[in-house]
């Protein structure tokens, strides 16, 4: 009988353990719950874009950067977000040099606009919840990368703090 009962309650508390854990999700419901996150890396702020979508601007030490929401519903429940920073160039850098860089790191990804800059982004699935320590990662993470790819264009110029 004492069996029974320790395998009941061991069964009970593994069922419960996901639930325990549900509010340290972040699922896109609230904005700032993406802010609350960002603001731990520094000044961060919330505003809205032209169709009424949040988004945020910051910093990262002295790296400007930006988190876009995407699907939205309502200006909440948004399904993902993408940090993004820029690097400026007088003449862009060629798509090989891009392509390269996609290839070899794994953390965030690289494309030119419209202007010949590079758009460094990391795209976030926030539908079906990310931990709050799993962004912040990510966000370290973010941070980290750019630094590596200041290294590996150094003819380019960051968006920074100071201008």
């Amino acid at each position: 009988m004492h069996h029974r009962s320790l395998l009941f309650l061991l069964s009970c508390s593994m069922l419960l353990a996901p639930l325990a854990n549900a509010e340290d999700l972040i699922e896109g419901r609230d904005p700032f719950e993406v802010l609350a996150v960002a603001r731990d890396f520094g000044e961060a702020n919330l505003s809205r874009d032209e169709f009424g979508d949040p988004m945020i601007a910051g910093f990262l030490g002295d790296l400007f950067y930006g988190v876009v929401f995407y699907g939205c519903s309502e200006a909440l429940q948004c399904e993902d977000i993408q940090i993004v920073s820029y690097l400026s160039f007088e003449e862009a850098p060629s798509l090989e040099r891009v392509n390269e860089w996609n290839r070899d790191y794994r953390i965030g990804t690289l494309a030119l606009d419209g202007e010949g800059d590079l758009e460094f982004f990391v795209t976030i699935v926030l539908k079906g919840g990310i931990t709050r320590t799993n962004l912040s990662n990510l966000f370290r993470e973010f941070s980290f990368t750019y630094m590596l790819l200041e290294r590996e264009f150094p003819e380019g110029t960051p968006m920074r703090a100071d201008g």
